[in-house]
C-alpha cells in the first residue's frame, strides 16, 4: 500500500470549509483547488473538483458534489482527530471550530489528555481535539 488520505465530500461548501479550516487550525494550508467549469458534467461550475490541504502535515482531500446528486450528511461517527502541541493551538482550534458549530464534549481532561473536546463544525465535520 502506498497511502491513505481522508477524503471529505461537501455539497457546494468545500472551498468555504477549506478556507475556514485554514483560519482555525495552525499549520493548515490549502495546497490546491481545482474547480469545475461549465463544460464539466460531474460538477457545478465554480465548485471544488479537487481540493487539497495539509493539516498538521497530513494531506486531506475535498470535493463538492453536483447539486442534483448530493452527498449524504456527514456523521460524527466519521471524524478527524487533531492532536494539538500547545494550549494556544488547542484553544485556537476549539474557538474556531465551535463557532457556528456544536460542542458535544469539553473541553475536559481525562487520564490520557490534559484537554479533549468533540465538536461538529458549521460545515458538518466532526473533530476530536486533544492536547
Amino acid at each position: 500500500m502506498k497511502s491513505i488520505t481522508p477524503f471529505l465530500v461537501y455539497n457546494g461548501t468545500a472551498e468555504a470549509a477549506m478556507k475556514y479550516y485554514e483560519q482555525c487550525i495552525r499549520n493548515a494550508t490549502i495546497t490546491r483547488i481545482d474547480k469545475y467549469t461549465q463544460t464539466d458534467q460531474y460538477g457545478d461550475d465554480g465548485k471544488v473538483m479537487i481540493g487539497v490541504m495539509t493539516i498538521a502535515g497530513e494531506k486531506v482531500q475535498f470535493i463538492d458534489m453536483k447539486h442534483d446528486k448530493p452527498a449524504p450528511p456527514m456523521s460524527w461517527s466519521n471524524n478527524l482527530m487533531l492532536e494539538c502541541s500547545t494550549i494556544d493551538e488547542f484553544e485556537q482550534a476549539f474557538k474556531g471550530l465551535a463557532d457556528g458549530g456544536k460542542v458535544y464534549t469539553g473541553p475536559i481532561s481525562d487520564s490520557r489528555w490534559s484537554k479533549i473536546s468533540w465538536i461538529t463544525d458549521k460545515f458538518g465535520l466532526t473533530w476530536q481535539l486533544i492536547l
